[in-house]
């Protein structure tokens, strides 16, 4: 006995039950990202704590001069989109009449590494700088010896990493960072496809 033909009701009913399925498949197929974030926030304290994991800073000026530096406070720059950490040292030595004690402040730019996406410091610059006491030849020594620990300290600090398996996923669907933006609270950092803007 042949089946009876669907009746043009049940036919479109099938029929939008096959599409409401297909869109269905799809949309889980696309929703393999959604899980990943694409916006990050770094506040300005989580940032200041890493700097400070990273003192006390030593150098050594001629051998006979020791240079001990740390991070007092943290502060952002909004308008440069740059940070500022306000720094105190110490320099002794058998050649000084006395302790040198002083502050500075050490301005930075920052970026994401294309190759892990870690953000680290860039365009490094020493601002700022107090010596009291210290005058002539011994400052011009004593601020090259500060230069060369903050961009010591540059190079070696990682403010912050993200978790490999976001950093997987963000790779896997062909997203890259945009610039770092500093605000009021620390950084935002959002990730877009090559060629387009993610908002």
């Amino acid at each position: 006995m042949p089946l009876p033909a669907l009746t043009l009701r049940e036919s479109r009913r099938h029929h939008l039950r096959t599409l409401a399925a297909c869109a269905m498949a799809g949309a889980l197929a696309g929703c393999a990202g959604l899980g990943t974030p694409r916006h990050f926030e770094i506040s300005t304290a989580r940032l200041e704590r890493k700097l400070q994991e990273r003192v006390p800073l030593r150098h050594s000026l001629l051998g006979v001069v020791n240079l001990q530096a740390r991070v007092d406070r943290l502060r952002t720059l909004p308008e440069q989109d740059r940070l500022a950490a306000e720094m105190r040292f110490d320099a002794s030595g058998a050649l000084l009449p006395q302790p040198w004690h002083g502050t500075f402040d050490l301005l930075f730019g920052l970026q994401v590494d294309p190759e892990d996406f870690s953000v680290r410091m860039r365009n490094v610059e020493l601002a700022s700088l107090k010596l009291p006491m210290v005058m002539g030849r011994s400052a011009e020594l004593l601020q090259g010896a500060l230069s060369a620990i903050a961009h010591q300290f540059a190079s070696d600090t990682v403010l912050y990493r993200m978790e490999p398996g976001d950093v997987e996923r963000l790779r896997s669907l062909g997203l890259r960072p945009e610039p770092i933006r500093v605000t009021s609270q620390g950084l935002s950092i959002d990730f877009a496809r090559s060629g387009g803007t993610y908002r």
